[in-house]
Order: C-alpha cells, then structure tokens, then sequence
C-alpha cells in the first residue's frame, strides 16, 4: 500500500531476515528492492546512525511494553513516529503533531500515515521539530520521573 517507499529492515543475520520475509509473505517486496534488510547491527550507535539517515521510524507492533527505549531514542533524533494507539504510544504521541498514530490494526491508516510523511515535507518538518521538543520534555528531570511514572502506572 506504500509503493513508493523504501524501507529498511533490521535483523540479527540473514537467516531470521529471510524466515521473517518469508512468513510474511514479503519477497517480492525484497526482490524488487522496496524493502532492503541489514544485518549485523552489532553497536548500539549503528543502529542510532541507522535511525538518523530515516524519514520516519515505524514501530508497528500494538504490544504495550515494545520499543519504548526505541521509541525515546528516535523522538531524540527527532524522527517522525508512526505507530499505533496502545501502550505508551497513545500517552506520548498526538497524530500529525508529534507523529502519526493509528487505531491498533488498521493497517489502511497506517499505511496512509506512511504515504503521507512520504508525500508531505512540510509536515515531516514539523513532526520533527515537535518529537524533538516532546523528547527534551520526557527527558527534563523534571518532567520524565513523573512521566514516566504516570506512564506506567495508568
């Protein structure tokens, strides 16, 4: 539903790339290049480097506790946010403001989400600008023990 953009898939090796392409059914996508895959993450900085050189960073899974540290760190690098409504997602992230939400499998909305920040610099530019100013607030000493106590307690 996103045919004109590329993404980027990260595994530990190259066998769990291909069980995963083929449990999902995503060959032809990785066939015709849409979908690259890089293995050997090895240093926490590689994948921040990874991270940076993005448009956007899809978080798809609807699992509460997935990708919060993940999630921080790509608000840090002040990457716009596509992800659904659960957990800790729907707390910190305001649609088109700070990144763009879904309702938890509506894949239709998601994949809108990914064209338009695709599509539309102008709204990439601002998301961006907002996650890095929702992540200095998350990570006021201030602000984040209450957050994150908040959080986690609701």
């Amino acid at each position: 539903k996103c045919p004109n953009v590329k993404f980027k898939f990260l595994f530990r090796n190259m066998s769990e790339a291909i069980e995963s392409l083929d449990k999902y059914n995503l060959n032809k996508f990785y066939e015709s290049g849409q979908i690259s895959i890089q293995t050997n993450v090895e240093k926490h900085s590689d994948l921040l480097n990874i991270v940076a050189s993005a448009r956007g960073v899809l978080i798809p899974s609807y699992y509460p506790t997935t990708g919060e540290f993940f999630l921080l760190e790509s608000l840090g690098l002040g990457k716009v946010i596509l992800c659904f409504n659960s957990g800790v997602h729907k707390e910190l992230i305001s649609h088109e403001k700070n990144g763009m939400i879904s309702e938890v499998n509506d894949i239709d909305k998601f994949s809108y989400n990914i064209n338009k920040i695709n599509n539309d610099n102008s709204l990439c530019n601002e998301i961006s600008i907002e996650a890095s100013n929702l992540f200095k607030i998350l990570m006021n000493d201030n602000n984040f023990a209450p957050a994150i106590q908040r959080i986690f307690t609701n």
